[in-house]
Order: structure tokens, then C-alpha cells, then sequence
């Protein structure tokens, strides 16, 4: 594919991107210039003008200078290069006297979202198939819309999703996957409300 043509199907596709990644679980190919890419790449999502239901997620890859080059296309701003295997996620509300009511939902409601969105950038990261079309497009309203939380309803359809990918990987959980495959490149990610809203189930995620 030469640069027109990429820019053609950027403009038509109008990709999002969902993340910028220090490496890849698996080696890929960036889709512009093909190059194998081992370490930081921009991962894209797209859907066929016909899939009017958004029911096939597509995705491509591409490294760092040519993800730019959708950038400059399609207006986004980047997303910042984020390890999930190192980023220590700690969601706990501050209980300061000093924030009233408004302020402590107002915390409460970043938190969650932010939960949303790493959760859902786990299951991509690890290519859970099961609920692919659900994750993806869970992963962009995340994204785009930074009051969205993660509720009861979500989590567990999420949890049942992930179970089935957790038994063929012989793992506990999604978390666990990764670490084993990257174990050093981790610290513990914790995930308090989805545990709060899954509170006596196994959580596989």
C-alpha cells in the first residue's frame, strides 16, 4: 500500500486509536510500511461502512511515525505510551473532609471510567476472542465519553467473557496471563470496583 492509498483508507474508514504500547505480546506488522514491530506501536480500530451494528471489530497496527501520519488525518490526539504490565492502577476515592458531595462523585465517576477503560485495553491487549464486538466497542465509549462507568451489568458480562479464555490459557485470570508471558514487565494491577461489583465471584479478568 502506498501513502495515497493509506490515506485514502484513513479517510474512509476514520480509524480510532486505542492505545499506544511500549511492545507487543505477539510480533507485528505495521499496516503502512510493514515493518515487523516488536516494541512501541498505536493499535486502530475500524469497521466496515456495511457493518451498520459495529458487530466486526478491525484492527491494524502501525508504529510510531506512521500512526502520526493517521493522526494528522483523522484530528485525534494520541493517546501516551502506557505499560499496562507496570501501571499500578489505584482507584480509591480520597475521604478528605474538604470535598463535599459533588467532588467526591465527581472522583468517583474518573475512577470508574478509568477502571472501564484498562480493563477493556487487558482484554484487547491479550486478544480475548470471546465477546470481541462488546469489548471493542465497550473500549471506544470509554474512551470517548469520560463519564461512562463501569457498572454491575458490565462487569459481569465482561467476567463471563474472560472465564472461557482463562481456561484454555490454564490461567486465574487475564492479569495473570500477561504477567506470566512479561514477568518483568509487571507490577500488580488492581481493579477495586470491578471487585467491589463482583464482590463473592470468581473474577477472571
Amino acid at each position: 500500500m502506498d501513502k495515497n492509498e493509506f490515506i485514502n483508507f484513513i479517510q474512509i474508514n476514520k480509524p480510532v486509536c486505542t492505545s499506544y504500547d511500549p511492545f507487543a505480546i505477539e510480533k507485528r506488522q505495521c499496516y503502512f510500511c510493514k515493518r515487523m514491530m516488536e516494541k512501541k506501536h498505536y493499535t486502530f480500530v475500524y469497521y466496515k461502512s456495511n457493518d451498520t451494528l459495529k458487530q466486526n471489530p478491525l484492527f491494524f497496527y502501525t508504529g510510531p511515525e506512521c500512526g502520526e501520519i493517521v493522526f494528522e488525518i483523522t484530528k485525534q490526539n494520541p493517546p501516551k505510551l502506557t505499560n499496562l504490565l507496570k501501571e499500578l492502577t489505584d482507584n480509591k476515592q480520597k475521604n478528605s473532609k474538604t470535598e463535599n458531595n459533588s467532588s467526591c462523585n465527581k472522583t468517583k465517576n474518573i475512577a470508574s471510567n478509568e477502571e472501564g477503560l484498562l480493563i477493556t485495553r487487558l482484554f484487547l491487549l491479550a486478544g480475548v476472542k470471546k465477546g470481541l464486538a462488546f469489548t471493542c466497542a465497550l473500549n471506544l465509549q470509554f474512551i470517548q465519553f469520560p463519564n461512562k462507568e463501569l457498572t454491575e451489568n458490565i462487569a459481569i458480562r465482561l467476567n463471563e467473557n474472560a472465564k472461557p479464555f482463562c481456561e484454555v490459557k490454564n490461567c486465574s485470570s487475564i492479569r495473570e496471563f500477561l504477567y506470566r508471558l512479561h514477568p518483568n514487565e509487571h507490577k500488580k494491577i488492581n481493579l477495586p470496583i470491578l471487585e467491589n461489583l463482583l464482590s463473592g465471584k470468581g473474577v477472571y479478568i
